[in-house]
């Protein structure tokens, strides 16, 4: 059977459009119509993004489309003249695409744009589209950099005199995560789309969009901040020698639902549609493992919550598609977990499901399942009494559902009269340097309310710090108390490994042929690229030298 790349290009361009993450859409100058004649600006938009930097980055492709390639293949005028300007700037200023893996530059010198050049393509155009594009990964992580997480000078210059020159002006971002918002949202577009980076068919997929052809249904999967000193980690980030995790289980939209909500721009879990929806709560329920219903008020609820390793926590939704455009929504389901002896955040995401696509005015069921195990706490220094342990806390467990973090209603709740113990583990891999960990503490006086819509009345805590559990062993005292016997060098005795599987010599036998450094050769391995594997395996073990190849 042949492999039709047409079928897997047209899933692609599908998969990137419901990425597509709408930010802002005032007075709905989104979608374009065909016809529309567009102002296009940004260096980048010969040179789409296809990916991030690292392993991906470096894969070949047959074609990619560019942005005004992928526009104008969905019905939109592009300002020839423009496109002639920044043909000119590119063809006298060459892509630098770095000496290769892991170095290339987070963005490319973008083109000077003055307010009088902006102002005549004004006059020619309806509508402006601003390009921002950026690179990141492997080896390549953002600096807190113009040109790499912030905008550069010209990119802010640019951006302003676009603005200052249209009426409707949209941001398209073409990069590999959220950016610094802060020129962005100064200059106020009417409208931001983060079209990420999608492959070969990426700027297809984003036009399909941009076009209307597809209303975005893409959520965030980061918290958008106001401020980079605002993120829970951004203290402790950046070191040469150690990095510390002292924001603990408080990592994004789990840190500012619990302990700073106004520094949040765009929060976890947002996104608009070219249609509006609305998210009825309905059943919730467990389900054992036989299927049976069992409601949280069934006294046999808590005993196959701990017994039963097949049971699902089942939650409902009504999806009613209450706008005038067919489209897809994302119902987010939320936990608010009591607070306990080892401290929660305010919201944890307890799972999510996207619709089919809904015609104006339908309806469609929406089931979220999940193992009560997946919401339960790691006891990691015995605050509960049961050290290195999975534990329900007592309490009260209430779910809140919605389309994003800070847009929630009730959905359910159960109580536990006592904490449940849901798998006993034992202590691996501790920290062995000292340092401390955030955790909810005592109430903050003049705090901004931290009412959630379903989750009431929950206490106002500050930030304090406690000590965090360290190994009383350090990982190499454990393994050399652990090491196995073993044969002293006898040096090469002629055994092979087939006379090992043969059942002819021990492997201790065999093992104690090789000398130290050849055992070595094993574990490390050999690195990407090698000729023995194929193409674009990390790693080859085993044959990585002439005498293990021999044996």
């Amino acid at each position: 059977m042949r492999l039709d790349r047409k079928e897997y290009e047209q899933t692609a361009r599908r998969a990137v459009s419901e990425g597509v993450v709408l930010l802002k859409n005032r007075g709905n100058v989104l979608p374009i119509s065909g016809g529309t004649k567009v102002a296009l600006f940004g260096r980048i938009q010969s040179h789409y993004y296809k990916s991030g930097t690292g392993s991906g980055g470096m894969v070949n492709a047959g074609k990619v489309w560019t942005i005004p390639e992928a526009l104008e293949e969905n019905g939109i005028v592009l300002n020839e003249a423009l496109k002639e300007i920044y043909r000119k700037f590119d063809e006298e200023n060459p892509i630098d695409c770095g000496a290769g893996f892991g170095s290339e530059p987070w963005s490319q010198a973008e083109m000077p744009l003055s307010k009088e050049t902006a102002i005549e393509m004004a006059k020619q155009s309806d509508i402006a589209i601003v390009l921002i594009g950026r690179t990141a990964g492997e080896e390549q992580d953002y600096a807190d950099a113009k040109g790499a997480y912030r905008l550069s000078d010209i990119e802010r210059e640019m951006l302003f005199n676009v603005r200052g020159a249209f009426d409707r002006v949209i941001v398209l971002m073409n990069v590999s995560a959220v950016l610094d918002m802060t020129d962005i949202e100064e200059a106020d577009p009417d409208a931001i789309l983060y079209a990420w980076q999608g492959g070969e068919v990426g700027a297809l997929g984003a036009a399909d969009v941009i076009t209307g052809k597809v209303s975005p249904s893409g959520h965030l999967t980061d918290t958008i901040a106001r401020r980079i000193g605002e993120t829970p980690a951004y203290p402790n980030f950046g070191r040469t020698d150690y990095n510390c995790y002292a924001e603990d289980i408080y990592v994004g939209y789990r840190y500012y639902s619990t302990f700073d909500r106004k520094a949040v721009l765009y929060p976890f879990g947002f996104g608009l549609s070219y249609t509006e929806f609305e998210i009825e709560p309905g059943e919730f329920v467990l389900k054992d493992s036989l299927g049976k219903i069992i409601a949280p008020e069934d006294e046999l609820f808590v005993k196959k919550v701990i017994d039963d390793e097949g049971a699902k926590l089942s939650f409902t939704f009504k999806v009613k598609n209450t706008g005038k455009t067919s489209g897809k929504e994302v119902v987010q389901l939320y936990l608010c977990a009591p607070q306990g002896a080892l401290g929660k955040p305010d919201l944890s995401l307890a799972g999510f499901a996207k619709t089919e696509e809904i015609a104006p005015g339908e309806s469609r069921l929406v089931t979220i399942a999940f193992a009560p195990y997946s919401i339960a706490s790691y006891d990691d220094s015995g605050a509960t009494g049961n050290p290195f342990s999975y534990v329900l806390e007592a309490g009260e467990y209430r779910f809140l559902a919605g389309d994003s973090s800070d847009r929630l209603k009730a959905a359910g709740s159960f109580m536990l009269g006592e904490t449940l113990v849901m798998d006993r583990l034992s202590s691996q891999m501790a920290p062995v340097r000292a340092f401390k960990r955030l955790r909810p503490g005592g109430a903050t006086a003049g705090r901004e309310s931290r009412e959630i819509p379903g989750c009431e009345n929950l206490p106002e805590y500050g930030k304090e710090y406690e000590d965090v559990p360290l190994a009383k062993k350090r990982d190499i005292e454990t393994a050399k108390a652990d090491k196995p016997d073993f044969l002293a060098y006898s040096g090469d005795k002629g055994i092979k490994l087939k006379d090992v599987r043969d059942g002819k010599v021990p492997m201790e036998e065999f093992l104690a042929q090789i000398p130290d450094e050849e055992l070595a050769a094993i574990v490390r391995g050999e690195g990407m690229g090698s000729p023995k594997v194929t193409a674009g395996t990390a790693a080859a073990f085993g044959g990585v030298s002439p005498f293990l190849k021999e044996l």
